[in-house]
């Protein structure tokens, strides 16, 4: 084991085969090309929690026959997220549905077995999704809304990923790290949202995601009114950009659309929430 992490940069939650995530009672099942979830993923989606639960009325309903809590996980990985809202809201008391969305095969399986082992496949449901298909918000909705929209993307430029330590290249799915625009097969560009891939400014998957949200979130939303509809994580440096996208995504009427910034535990701007403001 030992020699497998020294000689090959092996990551040691890889070694191990598991990696603990709050509020997770067992952890994680975690193993390559997957990404290993990061404490700095787990301290906002703890803090995003502790902002739905705690918000202004009307609280979130946990009467047996209130519809579910609503949430969309974009590129779930290894379901961390996902698994990890389900269960503090689950712990709550509220009735939640989730869906776990990824492309990769890989991430699939993982995410699957992990809602398995957490007893929570009744409430998040793990489906096979590109973000840049026509289709995606459609086939997801299927006329109904959600009530949140999270997602951990890839952000990492192209100039940051060749200065990543060796074990999280060697390791961990590119595809997964960089924010850039992918090829497919036909060797053409991965058409909408991803036009300014050229900058290298790690933020297509963000412009893809804040293109589709009038359509992926609910017309009339189930969370308590000051509860983020929208939760990022981002880049080191940036919040601020990802801010501007929301905004203009509301630009119209941005009275009614709040968004702050979360930093991690090592004062990094970590995340961003967005949230209908009170009237």
């Amino acid at each position: 084991m030992v020699a497998h992490m020294v000689n090959g940069d092996k990551p040691l939650a890889y070694v191990l085969g598991t990696q603990p995530f709050h509020p997770l009672v067992l952890p994680l099942l975690v193993r390559p090309p997957t990404l290993i979830p990061r404490p700095e993923t787990e301290h906002w989606v703890s803090h995003l929690a502790s902002r739905i639960l705690t918000s202004s009325s009307p609280p979130l309903s946990s009467a047996p026959t209130a519809p579910p809590f609503r949430l969309l996980d974009i590129g779930t990985g290894s379901g961390c997220i996902a698994l990890a809202l389900a269960a503090h809201l689950r712990s709550a008391d509220r009735a939640v549905q989730c869906t776990a969305v990824d492309r990769a095969p890989t991430a699939l399986a993982l995410a699957t077995e992990n809602a398995a082992r957490q007893s929570l496949s009744d409430v998040v449901a793990v489906r096979e999704a590109d973000l840049f298909s026509p289709s995606f918000a459609a086939a997801l909705t299927d006329g109904d809304g959600f009530d949140l929209v999270v997602s951990n993307p890839p952000y990492i430029t192209r100039a940051e990923y060749v200065e990543l330590d060796p074990s999280v290249r060697a390791w961990e799915d590119r595809g997964a790290l960089v924010g850039e625009g992918e090829e497919r097969g036909d060797g053409r560009a991965r058409a909408q949202g991803a036009a300014a891939a050229d900058d290298d400014d790690g933020l297509v998957f963000y412009r893809r995601i804040v293109s589709l949200l009038d359509e992926l979130l609910a017309a009339r939303s189930r969370a308590p009114r000051s509860a983020p509809v929208v939760a990022f994580e981002v880049g080191q440096g940036q919040a601020r950009a990802v801010e501007r996208l929301l905004r203009d995504w509301r630009a119209a009427d941005c009275a009614k659309l709040e968004t702050d910034v979360v930093r991690d535990p090592w004062g990094i701007e970590r995340a961003v929430f967005a949230r209908w403001r009170d009237e």
